[in-house]
């Protein structure tokens, strides 16, 4: 579930993205029984998933596995990974449930580094030499355990709570062997309920979360992809404390107010262990409020508009960089947005449109100082987001529909002492996504095209440019009886070459320009799924 902007504040996420609530399945609200999926295709990769689900006498449960190998498209890009998540639910009588989750990862990855812009275009199959010869890689290895409890009150309000724990390790050999070992854990609580004031119907949210990290990180000189002299030996201790609220003021049945905000407060405390006069600490505070208004025009379609403040403290790659004593000056960042849009559905057309504008103050902006070094970050004094997500839809007959997203982004500073009303650097202009879908008697075709048709900026002097691929591709499945599908996936049918992304630098004129991941070329991939 996507919550833009504002939205995230009823997960007490206050961030200029916002949230992203992820839904697992559960034996409960699992379609089948069981699933098996297999696929294979382009640069020898394969694919394997089974998952399955089962209710039982007040309980259910949930398991699903995924194995994954691939060569790559280019050089040292191998990547091999191995996932199991699962989740047990238990009825607490007519009026409670809780659910125990688990989700395991042990993920090794190549990293093929980037490359520059003329080799991305002519030879994207290139590696940097020095990524094979200290055999770079992100190698990580997680373990997370969560549980959350719900109460239904005699009132219709729900109480939910829960704790989480995430054990991980981070094996990353690049210019130095980064070497973590990390602990994250947390509870949090949530009340939803809703009452009246007169005449008029009044929803709202509670919550608390209480986040606690500990990040064992040394570094080590790169000997060929072994750990060679310790360079560097860091505590790295995080704690947030958010307080969030919102309520929806029914003025009418069909007109709300919005109302929220958020509280939080976030310490960061570093140790070095080899030199303790590098030792720091910092607080940031902050608060977020929130108003806006909904008129559902139809059962089916609604107009919103808002504005919000939101937050985002540095992390510790932001604070640490570079070597220097210390935290470096960073601010957190903070922005004002006003955001208008629709969203619903209408005969045979469906929408969801939004127009924002964002005033931010102290972005923190990524650049990389060189191929080979993680990126640094600056605060930019003032910046201006603004642009539209739009996406359309027709079901032109009952066969054949129609989708489309477009994003304007319109992201620049604001009167920089350096860089004056330069656009910033890594998001073009247009993004555009188009697919048709053909559907009869349990088979589908559907072609795709996505096309950049203005190539955004790499540097943030707007010296050099990426490039506008047009990617086109094709989907297709067949359904052959006894729940067996077949369904195949070619992408980049043209073989164009292309830029998948990029590192954002300072000026192309005087840094280095060696930043660029090729796209992936012509690739073709198949499988079969059957459900049980």
């Amino acid at each position: 579930e996507i919550y833009r902007g504002g939205q995230g504040l009823r997960y007490g996420a206050a961030t200029l993205g916002g949230a992203v609530n992820m839904v697992t399945p559960t034996g409960k609200t699992l379609p089948h029984t069981a699933l098996f999926r297999a696929e294979g295709g382009s640069h020898k990769t394969l694919r394997l998933h089974a998952q399955a689900g089962e209710t039982f006498d007040g309980a259910d449960a949930f398991v699903a596995a995924t194995s994954a190998f691939g060569k790559g498209f280019r050089r040292h890009s191998e990547q091999n990974n191995r996932r199991v998540s699962g989740n047990i639910g238990v009825d607490l009588g007519s009026s409670a449930e809780t659910r125990f989750y688990i989700a395991y990862n042990d993920l090794e990855q190549e990293v093929p580094g980037t490359i520059s812009k003329r080799n991305t275009l002519h030879h994207p199959r290139r590696v940097p030499a020095i990524n094979v010869l200290d055999d770079y890689a992100r190698d990580i290895h997680s373990l997370r355990l969560a549980n959350r409890t719900a109460f239904w009150l005699s009132n219709g309000w729900k109480l939910e709570g829960g704790i989480y724990a995430n054990d991980k390790t981070l094996y990353h050999p690049i210019f130095r062997i980064l070497d973590h070992k990390s602990l994250d854990a947390g509870t949090f609580a949530r009340l939803d309920g809703d009452y009246s004031l007169e005449t008029h119907r009044n929803e709202f949210t509670l919550g608390i979360n209480l986040g606690r990290g500990r990040n064992d990180a040394k570094q080590f000189e790169n000997e060929g992809g072994r750990r060679d002299a310790l360079r560097a030996d860091t505590k790295q201790m995080a704690r947030n404390v958010e307080l969030y609220g919102e309520s929806r003021f029914f003025v009418t049945p069909d007109l709300s107010l919005i109302t929220g905000f958020q509280g939080r407060i976030a310490y960061r405390d570093y140790e070095d262990r080899l030199n303790p006069a590098n030792d720091a600490d910092k607080i940031y505070k902050s608060f977020n409020p929130k108003l806006g208004v909904l008129y559902k025009t139809a059962p089916s379609s609604e107009i919103y508009a808002s504005v919000t403040r939101s937050s985002e403290t540095p992390t510790y790659s932001e604070l640490v960089q570079g070597g220097l004593p210390g935290f470096v000056p960073i601010d957190q960042q903070t922005a004002w947005t006003a955001e208008i849009g629709s969203r619903g559905t209408h005969g045979a057309l469906s929408w969801d449109a939004t127009l924002y504008h964002a005033r931010v103050r102290k972005e923190l902006l990524n650049y990389t100082v060189d191929a080979n070094t993680p990126a640094s970050t600056f605060n930019a004094d003032d910046t201006i987001h603004q642009g539209i997500e739009l996406g359309l839809g027709w079901l032109a007959t009952p066969e054949l529909s129609f989708h489309g997203v477009y994003n304007l982004n319109d992201f620049r500073f604001d009167g920089d002492d350096q860089y004056g009303d330069n656009d910033l650097a890594g998001a073009p202009p247009h993004q555009l996504r188009l697919s048709a879908r053909y559907e009869e008697n349990g088979y589908y075709v559907e072609p795709n095209m996505e096309w950049t048709p203005k190539a955004a900026w790499v540097d943030y002097a707007n010296t050099l440019k990426s490039d506008t691929p047009v990617l086109v591709g094709l989907k297709a499945g067949m359904d052959v009886g006894n729940n067996v599908t077949l369904f195949l996936d070619a992408r980049n049918l043209m073989n164009e070459k292309s830029i998948a992304t990029f590192s954002t630098i300072t000026d192309a004129r005087v840094a280095g320009t060696e930043v660029f991941y090729p796209g992936e070329g012509r690739s073709l991939y198949g499988g079969m799924m059957v459900k049980f």
